[in-house]
């Protein structure tokens, strides 16, 4: 442990810097000097690297001390960095105020930033701060003010916050065992000493925001508590596996189902669509009411195109609202929110003669142009940057304020004559009145000109390589004038902001409301798009799964050529498929277009297949692919009995279940019977729709056993020693893999595909327990290819008897 700084041994300020930083000692203290936000000791060398800035000195009385910084424009970017980075950030700004025993500007932190209440990030995803507390699992995107709440058991914890993918978990004082189920995710818990008494979890959140932002939190929404009965469940295992929201090779967007449904025009949009990719509904009434006005924007794709140009011009209203509500809206924010404002009337009048869920969104959409037209003539066309700097309001909203723009405007005007007048007095007609932030108003001359300047009259102020700048009595007496008006201007238009500011916070509710109804409308609107781009058509929904060539959205969005469409039915008779057929067959991807298929139309989508009925589902369970967990020290195997112990431990009989190869990490005795026993458990005592996918083909005798299983396989034919590959799902088993011929598509060495086709020759006409697997071949590998390399037609009788004395030799 470093010893602590002698504060008596450093300057006044940095005795106040170390003041702050005792009280806030798990945060980066950001403390404003100037124009930036500099960072001293211990911060500065942890700052530096994890921006990549340069780390200097600065002298703190007896001592130097490390310091780095950013500027204060600027800061949000280094902010999101830094929190990106799992750090805390303290923000210490400077105040009107000078203590009277050191005689500098007090400064006081005015907000902790934290991963998870961090507002000012560039992206639209949300990021969420949750906390856990008895039994109840609550999070909130501060950003948005979206709030979340549902019951969670202790056990599922880390599932759920992976799930969210939270930035930050508040964990309540003495709940150890919650600090171990959060540390078993990427996120770091926080244990909270709450100010103030709380009950419930959404009490700890708000008090925990509060704490940290230094103010009282008015922007967030009615918490939306969700529950298992009008939400279709996944897992976030579930999730990653199916590639919902990035493709598990390459770790991004592209590729994923949300690459292909992401075409939304607003933030808003994006994040609806998120949320409601992470838990579609299975509401009948709310779906259909949905696909209703999917059908009427597929009727007219004028009115989805005119309406995707129109919500491309709105900004992110709730963002905007937040920032209202924190006090930190820009004026160039405010003019956002009013050109948002003012395409409500535009998209109205689209929909004026609709009826159903597109007349429900838009039918509030002309109820804010009085706010729209207060903001439009409040404000200048376009206002600066930040509300210390003047210059937001037009002229007529303030009597006084427009006198000292009067003021202003006729002072320019006199600088304009005392210029004109000083020319003629001197004679010189390149004097030029000027003015710079260190110095004020100069009249400047050149240096050849400095001799006709009247001492008695002019005084010198500044003196150039090739000028001289003066000042005279009526010229300081014009910039004593307009220095005071500015001054009192600026003071006024900033207190003038705050107030309209506060104001502005009555209407959080209302802007709220029409941001919702904005994201819903690009929500359903970019559906609406997709599948008039892709082909993909209104689902039904029964008790069965009935779906004619059907298709996977993402890969055929990729895919150059036609894709292989297929069909799938199960029923009360038929519950259970399992499917059979080569490597590279196609498999995975019809387990998965099923699963996608079922998501998108619990989300209220149209789906790629010329027809389908489904089952609304409760929840979806998959094991797709292999992983394993590094950090908990799991291998692939153990990871795959862990997520199939979880699918069977929570699935119902309105469940979807979908494995891939089940026991494959195991020898093949152990998995064939975990595989047998997972599908005899499924059909005995869940009895939900499954697809299970395997190379065990002694599986397929279950289907004369289990009664609601039936045997699959997705085709290929061996034609001229190749493999061809048709995609095709047929009824009925294969009986056998096709491995050989997949390692030879894939160009292992010609040698190890000859071994290969022996060793499998080997155990099917000897059997398992009569071969060992690992027999090396009778010739030596090196010799062999010596004769191989043999032209015998050209060898003589002598050159080959030496050839053999050499090779004799060689093996001695």
């Amino acid at each position: 442990m470093k010893p602590a700084i002698d504060k008596a041994s450093v300057s006044p300020m940095m005795q106040q810097y170390l003041t702050i930083k005792d009280a806030h000692p798990e945060a980066l203290v950001l403390f404003r000097l100037g124009d930036f936000y500099e960072l001293f000791f211990d911060d500065a060398i942890t700052a530096s690297k994890a921006l990549n800035i340069v780390l200097t000195a600065r002298d703190a009385g007896s001592q130097k001390a490390p310091m780095c910084g950013v500027p204060y424009h600027a800061v949000d970017k280094y902010v999101e960095r830094l929190v990106d980075d799992g750090f805390h950030v303290a923000i210490c700004e400077q105040t009107d105020e000078i203590d009277s025993a050191t005689k500098i500007v007090k400064r006081v932190v005015t907000k902790l930033i934290t991963p998870g209440t961090f507002v000012d990030y560039t992206d639209d995803d949300p990021r969420y701060l949750a906390a856990y507390h008895d039994g109840q699992f609550a999070y909130v995107n501060v950003a948005s003010g979206d709030v979340y709440v549902e019951a969670v058991p202790a056990s599922l914890l880390a599932s759920h916050i992976a799930k969210i993918q939270a930035k930050e978990v508040i964990i309540a004082t003495g709940s150890k065992r919650m600090e171990l189920e959060v540390s078993m995710t990427s996120v770091t818990p926080r244990v909270y000493y709450a100010k103030h008494p709380y009950q419930r979890v959404l009490d700890l959140l708000v008090t925990y925001i509060e704490d940290t932002q230094h103010q009282a939190i008015q922007h967030l929404k009615e918490p939306l508590e969700l529950s298992l009965s009008d939400r279709l469940h996944m897992d976030a295992s579930t999730m990653t596996q199916l590639e919902l929201f990035e493709s598990s090779l390459r770790r991004e967007k592209r590729g994923s189902l949300r690459g292909l449904l992401d075409v939304e025009k607003t933030s808003m949009g994006r994040r609806f669509l998120l949320d409601r990719m992470a838990r579609p509904y299975r509401d009948l009434s709310k779906l259909n009411t949905q696909f209703d006005a999917l059908d009427t924007l597929q009727k007219s794709v004028h009115l989805t195109a005119d309406t995707r140009h129109l919500l491309d011009m709105i900004f992110d209203i709730d963002r905007l609202v937040t920032k209202i509500n924190f006090s930190t809206v820009s004026p160039k924010e405010l003019r956002q929110l009013e050109a948002s404002l003012s395409i409500l009337p535009k998209l109205a009048a689209l929909y004026e003669s609709q009826t159903g869920l597109l007349g429900k969104l838009t039918s509030t959409f002309t109820e804010f142009q009085e706010l729209q037209t207060f903001i439009d003539n409040m404000m200048v066309e376009t206002p600066p940057l930040s509300s210390k700097e003047g210059g937001i309001f037009a002229l007529g909203y303030h009597a006084e304020l427009d006198r000292l723009i009067t003021v202003h405007e006729r002072v320019n005007e006199s600088l304009k004559a005392l210029e004109s007048s000083e020319q003629e007095r001197t004679g010189i007609k390149k004097l030029k009145i000027g003015y710079n932030k260190p110095f004020g108003y100069y009249l400047e001359v050149t240096k050849g000109q400095s001799g006709n300047m009247d001492p008695e009259r002019y005084t010198r102020k500044q003196t150039l390589v090739n000028a001289e700048r003066y000042i005279t009595p009526e010229l300081k007496a014009i910039e004593e004038e307009l220095f005071t008006a500015e001054a009192k201007r600026i003071a006024l238009e900033e207190s003038l902001y705050h107030d309209v500011v506060e104001d502005l916070q009555r209407h959080t509710k209302s802007l709220q409301a029409l941001a919702l109804s904005i994201a819903e409308l690009d929500y359903v609107t970019s559906l609406s798009f997709v599948a008039e781009k892709y082909r993909w058509n209104r689902p039904t929904f029964s008790h069965v799964m009935s779906v004619q060539q059907g298709r996977h959205p993402v890969v055929e969005a990729y895919l150059s050529d036609p894709f292989i469409a297929n069909d799938i039915d199960l029923d009360d008779a038929t519950r259970m498929l399992l499917i059979t057929g080569p490597n590279m067959s196609g498999k995975s991807t019809y387990i998965r277009q099923v699963a996608l298929m079922v998501i998108l139309a619990q989300m209220g989508s149209f789906v790629p297949a010329e027809s389908a009925t489904l089952p609304l589902f409760d929840k979806i369970f998959t094991r797709i692919g292999a992983s394993d967990d590094v950090m908990l020290g799991q291998s692939t195997f153990m990871v795959e009995m862990l997520e199939v112990n979880q699918a069977l431990a929570q699935a119902s009989k309105d469940s979807l279940l979908l494995f891939d190869e089940i026991g494959r990490g195991t020898a093949t005795f152990d998995g064939v019977a975990i595989a047998q026993a997972t599908l005899e458990y499924i059909h005995h005592e869940i009895k939900c729709m499954t697809l299970f996918s395997t190379h065990y083909h002694e599986l397929t005798s279950l289907e004369h056993t289990l009664g609601t299983l039936k045997n699959v396989h997705v085709s290929a034919k061996e034609v001229g020693g190749e493999l061809v590959f048709y995609h095709q799902v047929k009824p009925g088993a294969v009986d056998k893999s096709y491995g050989i011929h997949v390692a030879k598509l894939a160009k292992l060495p010609p040698s190890l595909i000859k071994r290969a086709a022996t060793v499998l020759t080997e155990l099917e006409t000897q059997g398992v327990k009569e071969i060992t697997l690992f027999e090396q071949p009778k010739s030596t590998s090196g010799l062999q290819q010596k004769l191989d390399a043999l032209d015998l037609d050209q060898l003589s009788p002598k050159d080959a008897l030496a050839l053999l004395y050499q090779w004799q030799n060689d093996d001695e």
